[in-house]
């Protein structure tokens, strides 16, 4: 992993950024930043900004690991993190239901799901999508 200089402006775009995606699913959150002038480096991160349209499956396996690297492999999946035995699935907000799309997946593939639900984004779900979308920039 390569490292970078983030400027005062680079991290006020990103605290702004990951406020709105938070609030985009109701969780509420409030943040501060302090902007170094001129501003245009915020206006150019939010502006590129990916702000994520996911739903989260939350599934229960016995092979955690095995399941993750699998979905991730799936068009329709934007990211996952895993809890103890519990993935937190972030899938395409266009599937009418992710939850059996997800368990299909799973089950053509020979492995087991124990639950397979769905859940609403935590403050957590939107950093860890938020930093794998910086990660894949670059």
């Amino acid at each position: 992993m390569g490292r970078m200089l983030a400027t005062g402006n680079n991290v006020a775009g990103h605290t702004l950024a990951l406020a709105g995606e938070a609030n985009r699913h109701a969780r509420g959150c409030c943040a501060g930043a302090y902007p170094i002038t001129p501003q245009t480096e915020i206006i150019e991160f939010l502006s590129a900004f990916k702000f994520n349209k996911g739903r989260i499956v939350l599934v229960e396996s016995g092979q955690p690991r095995r399941v993750g690297k699998l979905l991730e492999q799936q068009p329709f999946v934007h990211s996952s993190a895993q809890v103890g035995n519990v993935l937190r699935v972030m899938v395409s907000s266009e599937l009418s239901a992710p939850e059996k799309a997800v368990a299909e997946v799973i089950r053509n593939h020979g492995l087991s799901a124990l639950r397979c639900t769905t859940s609403k984004p935590s403050l957590e779900d939107v950093f860890v999508a938020a930093t794998r979308a910086r990660k894949d920039a670059a």
